[in-house]
Protein backbone atom coordinates (compact mmCIF):
# COMPACT_ATOMS: atom_id res chain seq x y z
CA UNK A 1 0.00 0.00 0.00
CA UNK A 2 2.48 2.31 1.10
CA UNK A 3 4.92 1.76 -1.71
CA UNK A 4 1.77 2.15 -4.19
CA UNK A 5 1.37 5.61 -2.25
CA UNK A 6 5.02 6.92 -2.98
CA UNK A 7 4.77 5.54 -7.26
CA UNK A 8 1.42 7.84 -7.35
CA UNK A 9 3.32 10.92 -4.99
CA UNK A 10 6.38 10.70 -7.99
CA UNK A 11 3.83 11.14 -10.95
CA UNK A 12 2.94 14.29 -8.80
CA UNK A 13 6.48 15.48 -7.98
CA UNK A 14 5.49 18.79 -9.46
CA UNK A 15 2.59 19.47 -7.29
CA UNK A 16 4.65 18.96 -4.63
CA UNK A 17 7.44 21.22 -5.48
CA UNK A 18 5.01 24.06 -6.10
CA UNK A 19 3.26 23.30 -2.81
CA UNK A 20 4.17 26.46 -0.30
CA UNK A 21 2.49 25.32 2.23
CA UNK A 22 1.94 22.22 4.67
CA UNK A 23 -1.65 22.44 4.32
CA UNK A 24 -1.33 22.17 0.04
CA UNK A 25 1.20 19.16 0.93
CA UNK A 26 -1.57 17.51 2.83
CA UNK A 27 -4.29 17.91 0.23
CA UNK A 28 -2.19 16.56 -2.41
CA UNK A 29 -1.13 13.02 -0.03
CA UNK A 30 -5.20 12.93 1.11
CA UNK A 31 -5.98 12.39 -2.65
CA UNK A 32 -3.10 9.92 -2.94
CA UNK A 33 -4.91 7.99 0.05
CA UNK A 34 -8.18 8.00 -1.14
CA UNK A 35 -6.90 6.55 -4.11
CA UNK A 36 -5.41 3.51 -2.23
CA UNK A 37 -7.34 1.17 -0.34
CA UNK A 38 -6.60 0.97 3.56
CA UNK A 39 -4.04 4.26 2.96
CA UNK A 40 -5.41 6.60 5.31
CA UNK A 41 -5.37 9.79 6.45
CA UNK A 42 -2.63 8.61 9.56
CA UNK A 43 -0.19 7.57 5.91
CA UNK A 44 -1.31 11.01 4.31
CA UNK A 45 -0.54 12.77 7.31
CA UNK A 46 3.08 11.31 8.29
CA UNK A 47 3.45 11.48 4.57
CA UNK A 48 3.07 15.43 4.30
CA UNK A 49 5.12 16.11 7.36
CA UNK A 50 7.97 14.22 6.32
CA UNK A 51 6.99 16.15 2.87
CA UNK A 52 6.95 19.28 4.54
CA UNK A 53 10.13 18.62 6.86
CA UNK A 54 12.55 18.60 3.40
CA UNK A 55 10.76 22.21 2.09
CA UNK A 56 10.79 23.70 5.38
CA UNK A 57 7.19 23.99 5.86
CA UNK A 58 5.17 23.04 9.02
CA UNK A 59 1.76 22.64 10.07
CA UNK A 60 -0.44 25.12 11.60
CA UNK A 61 -2.46 23.31 13.64
CA UNK A 62 -2.79 20.20 15.74
CA UNK A 63 -4.01 17.19 13.81
CA UNK A 64 -5.72 14.27 15.39
CA UNK A 65 -5.38 10.52 14.74
CA UNK A 66 -4.24 7.87 16.21
CA UNK A 67 -2.86 8.07 19.95
CA UNK A 68 -2.98 11.75 19.75
CA UNK A 69 -6.53 11.36 19.72
CA UNK A 70 -6.32 9.68 23.18
CA UNK A 71 -3.93 12.17 24.62
CA UNK A 72 -6.29 14.79 23.41
CA UNK A 73 -9.19 13.32 25.76
CA UNK A 74 -6.94 12.99 28.24
CA UNK A 75 -5.89 16.56 29.08
CA UNK A 76 -9.22 18.85 27.27
CA UNK A 77 -11.77 16.16 28.74
CA UNK A 78 -13.49 15.75 24.83
CA UNK A 79 -13.41 13.47 21.74
CA UNK A 80 -12.87 15.03 18.40
CA UNK A 81 -14.49 13.81 15.42
CA UNK A 82 -12.06 16.71 13.69
CA UNK A 83 -9.63 16.25 11.76
CA UNK A 84 -7.72 18.94 13.76
CA UNK A 85 -7.68 21.73 16.08
CA UNK A 86 -6.24 25.43 16.00
CA UNK A 87 -2.71 25.32 18.78
CA UNK A 88 -4.40 28.48 21.10
CA UNK A 89 -7.02 25.60 21.95
CA UNK A 90 -4.35 24.10 24.31
CA UNK A 91 -3.78 24.56 27.77
CA UNK A 92 -1.02 27.29 27.88
CA UNK A 93 1.87 25.43 28.68
CA UNK A 94 1.51 23.69 25.30
CA UNK A 95 1.46 26.41 23.56
CA UNK A 96 5.08 26.44 23.24
CA UNK A 97 5.28 23.89 21.53
CA UNK A 98 5.19 23.87 17.64
CA UNK A 99 2.19 21.88 16.71
CA UNK A 100 3.90 18.59 15.65
CA UNK A 101 5.53 19.27 18.87
CA UNK A 102 2.17 18.78 20.60
CA UNK A 103 1.37 15.77 18.20
CA UNK A 104 3.79 14.35 20.00
CA UNK A 105 3.48 15.15 23.54
CA UNK A 106 -0.39 14.00 23.02
CA UNK A 107 0.60 10.58 21.93
CA UNK A 108 3.15 9.78 24.68
CA UNK A 109 0.57 11.42 27.11
CA UNK A 110 -2.12 9.49 25.59
CA UNK A 111 -0.49 6.34 26.15
CA UNK A 112 0.81 7.28 29.78
CA UNK A 113 -1.59 5.41 32.48
CA UNK A 114 -2.46 8.35 33.98
CA UNK A 115 -5.66 9.68 33.90
CA UNK A 116 -6.70 13.07 33.89
CA UNK A 117 -3.24 14.59 35.48
CA UNK A 118 -1.34 17.05 33.38
CA UNK A 119 2.46 17.65 34.52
Amino acid sequence: MAHQGFEILKDRKKELELSQSFEEILVITDAVSNHIYRLGVLWSYDTALRIGFQKKVYPKNVYLQAGVKKGYKKILDQNSKIRFVEKDLFPQELQVLEPNEIENFLCIWGSNKQKNQFC
